[in-house]
């Protein structure tokens, strides 16, 4: 084991952050389906988290931080994804609307702007547009 794996990095920590978002918004409606689990799994998978990790999270989301991006494309992309893991089940649930607005400004996104963004790319989604 290297030194530099005892530190994680901020791009890790920020990843971190945005799978632990994930998993809040899968568990919004009280359970995480099939295509929802398969989303955090593929999103591990590509940052990187660790399966014990994954674990962590899952069983503890809310313990872990939001750290937003620092690009205004990132936080869009993160944004996208979360709003796609709310509607792996074709609804929008109020519950996941509201978690997706506190998100939003978690992220970076004004929060005077973070309803409409929100509304935004859930419309874009829905109509398969992204």
């Amino acid at each position: 084991m290297s030194i530099l794996d005892v530190f994680e990095t901020g791009q890790h920590k920020q990843e971190k952050g945005h799978l632990r978002n994930l998993i809040m918004i899968a568990k919004a409606d009280g359970k995480i389906d099939e295509n929802q689990e398969a989303l955090i799994q593929k999103m591990a998978l590509r940052y990187n988290i660790e399966a014990k990790d994954v674990k962590a999270l899952m069983d503890h989301p809310e313990t872990f931080a939001i750290n937003p991006p620092a690009a205004k494309e990132d936080r869009y992309k993160e944004m996208l994804e979360m709003v796609k893991m709310a509607y792996t089940d074709k609804i929008f649930e109020i519950n996941e609307i509201a978690l997706l607005e506190k998100f939003a400004i978690g992220i970076g996104f004004p929060t005077e702007l973070s309803g409409e963004v929100v509304k935004s790319v859930c419309k874009h989604v829905a109509d398969g547009i992204l």
